[in-house]
Order: C-alpha cells, then sequence, then structure tokens
C-alpha cells in the first residue's frame, strides 16, 4: 500500500516509483551531520535505499524561504557526498519526465560504477 502523499507531485512521483517496483522509502529519516556540526534528522521525500539516493520534489521552488532551504540542503548533500536528483513542477508537466528521472539515477550509479571498476583494476595489479 502505497503512503499518503504530502503533494501532487509526490504522488506522480511515489506511483512512478510503485509501477516500475523501484523500492522507496517516503520521508524515511536521515540523521545528517550539518555545517555547524550539528546532528539534524531530514526528511527527504523520496530514499531509494538500494540505490543510496535521495530524490526530492521541489514543489515550492520559486519561495525566497524555501529556495534558501533547498539551496543550504544542496551544499549539505554535496558536502556529504549524497546522492539526489531533484525534479520541480515543471519538470513534472513535461511527457518526458519520468525518463528524466531514470537518466539521473542512471548517471549517479554510473559515477559509481566508474569507481568500482577503477578499484577493480586496481586490485589485478
Amino acid at each position: 500500500m502505497l503512503p499518503k502523499f504530502k503533494s501532487a507531485g509526490e504522488d506522480k512521483i511515489g506511483k512512478f516509483f510503485a509501477s516500475e517496483k523501484i523500492h522507496f522509502l517516503y520521508e524515511h529519516p536521515l540523521a545528517l551531520v550539518d555545517e555547524q556540526e550539528q546532528i539534524r534528522i531530514w526528511y527527504p521525500d523520496f530514499f531509494l535505499p538500494k540505490l543510496n539516493i535521495v530524490v526530492e520534489y521541489l514543489g515550492m521552488k520559486g519561495k525566497d524561504e524555501y529556495d534558501r532551504a533547498v539551496a543550504r540542503k544542496t551544499k549539505l548533500f554535496r558536502a556529504l557526498r549524497i546522492n539526489f536528483i531533484y525534479v520541480t513542477p515543471q519538470r513534472l508537466e513535461r511527457p518526458d519526465w519520468p525518463h528524466y528521472i531514470i537518466t539521473k539515477i542512471l548517471e549517479i550509479m554510473d559515477s559509481k560504477g566508474s569507481e568500482y571498476h577503477k578499484l577493480k583494476d586496481l586490485s589485478k595489479k
């Protein structure tokens, strides 16, 4: 059974993941150490545990306080090397939005794969 999503955009993304049998956790707590070295609990919209990727729907993009929070989150995710994908309402209006998400997931996994292959090659030396 699907969770009760907080927005139409999240509902659309969640139903897509479910229909494609992509395992996700909705608003699963994630403990992070922020820029002040404080432990914070964040609740990303979607966490893909098998892939270790966060997917965030930016439903209020364009509002100052929200955009500042997204910028902070982006900086923190990058600093902590958390793989993330942002999806905007404008993106969800396009018919190819599922392809966009899948492409972003594959880009992340390919970057991980290149490290894997490099390590595998090093192990043979």
